[in-house]
């Protein structure tokens, strides 16, 4: 005996109402039989006439030959919903002089216009304050109807949109936060179509709402919307990098840690990051790793600063650090490029070197300036009260002699950065040769031993 299958098709406004199917038992043995058959809901075992036989009915007595005419009722609201359902039983059929059992399948199957939609809640998180943001959603006509849809706001269901640190809500309207598009539609069976969800991110709120989508004739079904909006905040342990005294040919290392202490993510990139590695950076310009990058919610993200100061002397620099759509927030780095470099009380006899007499005259325009006078003074009133240069080119006054130093060291310093320029930065082992020979220079040279003049 083949499955029975009964396949009721509800089109929107139909009452569904028992089906039934005719059931035909014929004895083809040679002896008489006594049948019982046995079927559970949704479906029942009826009369010709389609009248359900008892449940306690007595067994059936079939004579050689003998066929028997029933049915078979499928009640297809057995389920108050309006989904697409199917039921499969097993019609029974034992046999009261043997043990041998027969079955027979017998499948249902309930068909209204039904959707399968992709997702049952849109969550936009958190999004720039006065930004909108959009979501898509995919639907698909899963039955064998004509699906017509509509899609609302539930009436019950409120738009909250509660602002920090006040504790009223704003009077905003469903449609001022959330909007649906398209809101109504038709779709043929197997077709699909893209819903779009906008959120209007109001500043430093948060907003949920549930969406209903009606199907004519169908279910409907909901959808749970959520967003909010905040601005971007962030937190710098500091915007001033004091990197105190440091050899002007060694890398100095800092850290500067960027914080998200806000609900919205944030990109952030360093403008004119600088060049070179982090064992080898270009001369005078902060080198900053990473230079770019994204900040979750929470988290944190430490920046390594690397230096070289290049050349003796105070320096001074900074750079400038992009996070989100703000303003860039600065962050300055100072020290002092210094050398190792000991003082002999000797004078340095200089005249007839037309490079030293060259660096003597700008040391001199320097001092005179009064840029270190006071450190002149320091050295002691017997040095300074002495001229600086006597007739025969000697020169005599230490602050002259390491102003000469610093400056023949500045300028020995330039001539290694402009090679430094000329070649990549990947080129790692000729930048590091370079940044050895920086201190590799011939100092002034020292007069002949000759005691204080008198």
């Amino acid at each position: 005996m083949p499955p029975s299958r009964e396949t009721p098709v509800s089109h929107p406004g139909d009452v569904l109402a028992v089906m039934y199917k005719p059931l035909s038992v014929k004895n083809m043995c040679l002896l008489p039989l006594s049948v019982v058959l046995a079927l559970e809901q949704p479906f029942s075992i009826c009369t010709a006439d389609q009248q359900p036989l008892p449940a306690d009915a007595q067994p059936m007595k079939l004579r050689t030959g003998e066929e028997l005419q029933l049915c078979i009722g499928f009640n297809p609201a057995y389920e108050e919903d309006l989904l697409i359902r199917a039921a499969e039983k097993a019609l029974k059929i034992k046999f009261l002089e043997h043990p041998h059992e027969e079955q027979v399948t017998v499948r249902g199957e309930v068909y209204f216009p039904n959707l399968q939609i992709q997702t049952t809640a849109v969550d936009f998180g958190c999004i720039l304050n006065d930004t909108k943001d959009v979501r898509y959603m995919e639907m698909t006509n899963c039955s064998p109807l004509v699906v017509q849809y509509h899609w609302a706001f539930l009436k019950d269901s409120q738009v909250n949109p509660v602002r920090f640190m006040e504790t009223e809500p704003l009077a905003l309207g469903v449609e001022e936060v959330f909007d649906i598009l398209p809101l109504h539609g038709e779709l043929q069976p197997g077709q699909s179509q893209r819903v779009c969800f906008s959120f209007f991110g109001h500043a430093n709120t948060v907003s949920q709402v549930t969406a209903l989508c009606r199907v004519e004739g169908g279910p409907s079904y909901e959808v749970a919307l959520r967003g909010e909006a905040s601005r971007i905040s962030y937190l710098l342990d500091t915007t001033e990098i004091d990197c105190g005294l440091q050899v002007f040919n060694k890398v100095t290392e800092a850290a500067v840690t960027l914080q998200n202490s806000g609900k919205l993510g944030f990109a952030f990139a360093v403008l004119s990051p600088g060049t070179g590695t982090a064992a080898s950076p270009l001369p005078g310009v902060p080198l900053v790793v990473p230079s770019r990058g994204y900040v979750e919610p929470g988290k944190q993200q430490v920046l390594k600063v690397y230096y070289l100061p290049g050349v003796p002397g105070v320096f001074c620099r900074a750079f400038q650090i992009q996070l989100g759509h703000l303003e860039p927030e600065k962050i300055s780095l100072k020290g002092e490029g210094t050398f190792p470099r000991i003082h002999l009380d000797l004078p340095r006899n200089i005249k007839g070197n037309a490079k030293y007499e060259k660096i003597l005259l700008k040391a001199k325009e320097k001092l005179d300036k009064g840029s270190q006078r006071e450190e002149a003074i320091a050295l002691g009133e017997a040095v300074a009260a002495e001229p600086r240069v006597d007739d025969s080119g000697t020169v005599w006054d230490a602050q002259l002699q390491m102003q000469m130093e610093e400056m023949l060291i500045e300028e020995h310093a330039l001539e290694q950065q402009k090679a430094l320029a000329s070649r990549p930065p990947e080129d790692t082992a000729f930048h590091q040769r370079v940044h050895r020979r920086l201190l590799k220079l011939v100092g002034t040279p020292v007069a002949c031993l000759q005691g204080p003049r008198g």
